[in-house]
């Protein structure tokens, strides 16, 4: 029987990506909407940096900011 290999987690580094989104919204659409959505658009940089920068336990509470 095949044994398991163990590979460790990939790592992943904090990106600044509210800078290009809010381009890309005032690009497809206007820079009204971009000011519109500026707090969704920064709590989504928010979230995602908390997703992915906190480093996962083996605990349930740990998947809470992936699942917001």
């Amino acid at each position: 029987m095949a044994g398991w290999i163990n590979l460790p987690l990939k790592r992943s580094d904090g990106v600044d990506f509210k800078k290009p989104l809010e381009k890309f919204i005032k690009n497809t659409f206007s820079a009204e909407a971009v000011s519109e959505n500026e707090d969704a658009i920064s709590e989504l940089a928010k979230l995602r940096n908390a997703a992915v920068m906190q480093t996962l336990d083996k605990h349930e509470s740990a998947l809470e900011p992936m699942l917001r």
